[in-house]
């Protein structure tokens, strides 16, 4: 692909992120979407390949599919497809995503298929998630005054 349709992809893969919803993090601003859609590696596969399988132990991660479908299904009897502009795995990223989880559901590729991941590690440096919650304020101390300003003593 040539440097114009990177732009484009780019600017998709933004408006797609903000469509997404993040737990803790209600809206995207735009300079987190720019980092986020940077950060997403596109992925090829085959028809039937098995991208996660239900009660498989996974990293988490956000796919986006480019192109083709892939079927979701679960024990439960759940049967639904994601296709073009469609995505998945964001129920993945609640809590601390740093962390593996098991899969819910089983996804597939019903034809050969494009799809963009971005991965849990890389959503939690941008945003913070798992950080903003296990950071306790009440354990800092303060060792020595570094210098003092307008705004009072840092």
């Amino acid at each position: 692909m040539g440097p114009y349709t990177d732009i484009l992809r780019q600017n998709s893969d933004q408006k797609s992120l903000k469509a997404v919803p993040f737990e803790n993090k209600p809206e995207l601003t735009q300079s987190d979407a720019e980092v986020l859609a940077s950060a997403i590696v596109d992925s090829d596969y085959g028809e039937n390949h098995i991208l996660y399988k239900e009660g498989t132990k996974l990293s988490p991660a956000l796919f986006l599919v480019r192109s083709g479908q892939v079927s979701v299904t679960n024990s439960s009897g759940l049967n639904k497809a994601v296709t073009q502009g469609g995505y998945f795995g964001n129920g993945t990223l609640g809590g601390d995503i740093s962390l593996s989880f098991i899969a819910k559901r089983t996804f597939v590729a019903k034809e050969k298929c494009k799809v963009g991941v971005l991965k849990g590690g890389d959503i939690s440096s941008v945003l913070h998630l798992a950080r903003c919650d296990t950071l306790d304020l009440q354990g800092i101390t303060k060792h020595k005054i570094l210098g003092e300003g307008t705004f009072g003593q840092v």
